[in-house]
Formats: structure tokens, C-alpha cells, sequence
């Protein structure tokens, strides 16, 4: 199994497991979603403390994420 399919798994799995404590993020998301915002794959990185996010947390205990919202570009499916 590919890296990224691994690391898409575990980010998908942090989601289902912390939907129920995470209704900020949640709200969040729907927003962006109807305001044409997508789902995009991100290198791993630091999430900025400044938006809802549910981060995969390392063997070390840093937390990070995967995927953000990103705003998507005129003519873009």
C-alpha cells in the first residue's frame, strides 16, 4: 500500500472518530463547501491554529493534517 493511501486512510479515520466532538470544524467545512471551496491533498503540515481542524497526531505527538479546504479556481471541476 502506497504512502499517501496510508496517510488518506488515517486522516479519514481521525475524521470518523472525532466527528461527534468537533462540531466547530464541521460547520466550518459545510461553509467553505457551499462557498466553492474543495478538499485538497496537502504535504504534511502543521495545522494553522487559527481554523477548525482535526489533526492525525504522531507517534511524537505532533499533530498535523493532510487535507484543507482551498478555495477553487475559475474553470476548475
Amino acid at each position: 500500500m502506497s504512502n499517501t493511501i496510508i496517510k488518506i486512510s488515517v486522516a479519514i479515520a481521525g475524521l470518523s472518530l472525532s466527528a461527534c466532538t468537533n462540531m466547530d470544524f464541521w460547520i466550518d467545512a459545510d461553509r467553505k463547501l457551499k462557498a466553492g471551496y474543495a478538499w485538497t491533498l496537502v504535504k504534511e503540515q502543521k495545522p494553522n491554529p487559527d481554523y477548525p481542524y482535526i489533526p492525525a497526531i504522531k507517534e511524537n505527538g505532533d499533530k498535523v493534517i493532510y487535507w484543507k479546504l482551498t478555495k477553487k479556481k475559475r474553470g476548475a471541476n
